[in-house]
């Protein structure tokens, strides 16, 4: 309860940094994304914690047999890189200080757990916000699990070295698995959340860029005008995009799907008729009627 009072309290405290992130509306859904972010990887925690004391109750010889040395292999990183492909950069660094004051508060009140998750998250945020694809974001739990050896070695050195250096080789091993474990949580974890939370990552995105997809490879085919279209449209968009600093891959996707409605009825649009033109034959409404409606059959098919 009192960890659970501790994370109302830390969401409480997101109001004014969320306020400037978009209205009313969606500044609860934000808050309402916060507050169950910060419980899901508390539990976490708390299980890594569990499954710590577990594994040293059981292990056989002293190195092994301390707590301690397995709690670095914590996935404190998680959280922070997963908000900031959610929301963003400042709510991500936030929850990297709610998520180290968490830590350092279930874990026995530990200070040094605190900085090493605290270190853990701001590293793997500002390293998840340069990442596109699965090999970056390997290459991010590389990075992290590096940072994590050296701020266990800083604490080490700050609060003295242990009597055996084996103790200091594993839990050095251990902080180094706690990188590529987070990004694997991340991974594990993103899918999910984006479905709960209606939120389209860049990642979701990059997959519906593929020209491969059922709906884009029948608008190449079908629709071949509309298709060379939307790809002069979107190389437009993303140059606007990238020229005031909007997010040039969302309007890149978008230009792909503006008019996949004309599949419906891909001769009616000029782009697309090679011999004559059916709307001579209608009337000026019903030909108007036929354009309009290629904007609803675009969504349906969508």
């Amino acid at each position: 309860s009192g960890v659970a009072l501790m994370v109302s309290l830390m969401v409480l405290a997101w109001w004014p940094l969320l306020r400037q992130l978009g209205g009313p509306t969606e500044m609860r859904r934000r808050l309402s994304m916060i507050f169950i972010l910060l419980l899901l990887f508390t539990a976490i925690t708390r299980l890594g914690s569990y499954l710590a004391h577990a594994s040293a109750f059981t292990a056989q010889g002293s190195a092994l047999s301390a707590v301690e040395v397995y709690l670095w292999a914590l996935p404190f990183a998680a959280g922070p890189a997963t908000v900031i492909v959610l929301l963003g950069m400042p709510p991500a660094l936030s929850f990297a200080v709610c998520g180290a004051g968490i830590a350092g508060m279930m874990l026995d009140d530990s200070f040094p757990m605190a900085v090493f998750a605290l270190a853990s998250g701001l590293v793997a945020a500002i390293a998840t916000q340069r990442s596109r694809d699965r090999m970056s974001m390997s290459r991010v739990g590389l990075t992290v699990g590096t940072v994590n050896v050296v701020m266990m070695l800083v604490l080490e050195l700050y609060r003295g070295l242990p009597e055996h250096p084996s103790t200091v080789a594993f839990a050095a091993l251990f902080a180094f698995i706690g990188g590529p474990l987070s990004i694997g949580v991340v991974s594990f974890l993103l899918p999910v959340l984006e479905a709960v939370f209606g939120v389209t990552t860049d990642s979701r995105l990059l997959e519906l860029s593929n020209q491969n997809l059922p709906l884009l490879k029948r608008l190449s085919l079908e629709a071949p005008g509309t298709y060379q279209h939307s790809l002069a449209v979107s190389n437009l968009a993303e140059a606007g995009a990238n020229a005031v600093a909007a997010n040039a891959l969302l309007l890149r996707v978008c230009a792909y799907y503006h008019d996949v409605g004309k599949l419906v009825k891909p001769d009616y649009f000029v782009e697309n008729q090679r011999d004559g033109n059916p709307h001579d034959s209608l009337a000026p409404s019903m030909s108007a009627l036929v354009l309009q409606s290629h904007v609803k059959e675009g969504l349906a098919l969508a």
